[in-house]
């Protein structure tokens, strides 16, 4: 199984560079899924691409010339000269601080991609668990008509069920036969999804049981959003380099003068020359390519607040929604459980002597099934609010629940 162990020691460097708290280290198995996903080695191949692109930008922008002149006439003339156009305007150094800032962006977004990863992944988790306990209620209800069925056999055989009613068994076992068939397909699904991350690993043998739910925050700490999101950090990055592109416009308006030096011979006499040029930007003064990086600068901008009013508007709107539903789980556990507890016994003995009809008998156990299936369907909008919550808060991955195994 390959591994990419140093990719952890990645982001806690890019978290330290940017001043920010370092990351918590999740599960083993849910650490490497993220390593080896090829969105995270794009992302980090683009982070290098960017390094690269610092580095380069702040090397010299102009090598020297050298040229050398030969002419045989009536006197042999030798002729060698070096020039060297000068960096008056610092273009360099504007340069390299775009690409600082470009850095910073593709730093950001690095682990913005791993953050995205990370809530795909447990959001994958949270639904394969889902529809495992869909699967255990829809083998109890199998298991329950088939017992149905044969103690309605031995009461039909016995006078006290009519022939209708035996058909009605024979039909709500076989509607259970296929939705536990549906069912079975659905986890399947959720295997084969979560396979994908795991490929050559036998996903059962992972600790992917979820305990309880965290409680509601009792606030939210709006005023840091913009340095716990990744994905804000990126954009106020690339706002700083359009910011920068424009200064690296402005200077490139400037003209840069060349500086040549001349030695040689022209028969028996010594020649030694000294020249400047520089370009003279009358056709052209390049104003337009101003005008272009300042106008892409207002729209980096435009775009961090429009990414900062939506952020903080998924901030509280998914608060809201694990309030309303751990509120609902709350008093699921409190009331609703005990009321639970022990009724298909109950059912399954009073139709066994009797105390039920078939019809009442079934409607009251697909109630009680029904009630199970909507408490886990509960659990699995509860985790995916909670998830959705802390991912929206930027700490999802130092926040991750404590997984167990089955």
């Amino acid at each position: 199984m390959n591994v990419f162990p140093w990719s952890r020691v990645a982001i806690l460097a890019t978290a330290l560079t940017l001043g920010l708290p370092a990351q918590a280290a999740g599960p083993d198995w849910f650490e490497q899924a993220l390593d080896r996903h090829p969105a995270w080695l794009e992302a980090q191949a683009e982070q290098n691409a960017a390094e690269a692109r610092r580095e380069a930008a702040g090397k010299p922008r102009y090598n020297p010339e050298v040229g050398v002149i030969v002419e045989q006439g009536e006197v042999l003339t030798l002729n060698a000269g070096v020039s060297q156009t000068i960096d008056r305007a610092d273009l360099r150094g504007a340069t390299a601080q775009a690409a600082q800032a470009r850095l910073g962006a593709a730093e950001a977004r690095l682990m913005q991609r791993r953050l995205d990863l990370g809530h795909r992944l447990l959001h994958l988790v949270v639904r394969h668990q889902n529809t495992r306990q869909r699967l255990a209620i829809a083998d109890e209800r199998v298991e329950l008509m088939r017992r149905f069925v044969e103690i309605s056999e031995k009461r039909l055989a016995s006078g006290d069920l009519d022939s209708s009613a035996m058909a009605l068994a024979r039909l709500a076992e076989a509607e259970a036969r296929m939705a536990r068939a549906q069912v079975a397909a659905a986890l399947s699904q959720a295997e084969q999804d979560l396979a994908l991350w795991f490929p050559g690993e036998d996903i059962h043998a992972l600790p992917l049981d979820l305990p309880e739910a965290p409680p509601v925050p009792a606030s939210l700490d709006e005023a840091g959003l913009d340095e716990r999101l990744p994905a804000l950090r990126a954009l106020a990055a690339e706002v700083a380099a359009a910011r920068a592109e424009v200064v690296v416009r402005q200077r490139e308006r400037r003209a840069n003068p060349t500086l040549s030096l001349d030695a040689g011979r022209e028969g028996e006499a010594a020649l030694l020359g000294l020249s400047l040029s520089l370009p003279w930007n009358v056709r052209n003064p390049y104003l337009a390519e101003v005008d272009a990086a300042r106008a892409e600068a207002e729209v980096a901008r435009a775009r961090l607040d429009q990414a900062r009013r939506d952020a903080l508007v998924r901030l509280r709107a998914n608060h809201a929604r694990y309030r309303v539903l751990h509120q609902a789980w709350a008093a699921w556990q409190a009331g609703g459980r005990a009321g639970l507890a022990g009724q298909l016994e109950a059912l399954e003995r009073m139709w066994s002597a009797g105390e039920l009809e078939a019809d009442a008998y079934l409607l009251r156990l697909k109630q009680t099934l029904d009630t199970r299936e909507q408490v886990v369907s509960l659990r699995q909008d509860l985790w995916l609010a909670w998830l959705d919550l802390r991912y929206a808060n930027g700490d999802l991955l130092e926040r991750l629940p404590r997984f167990t195994r089955r």
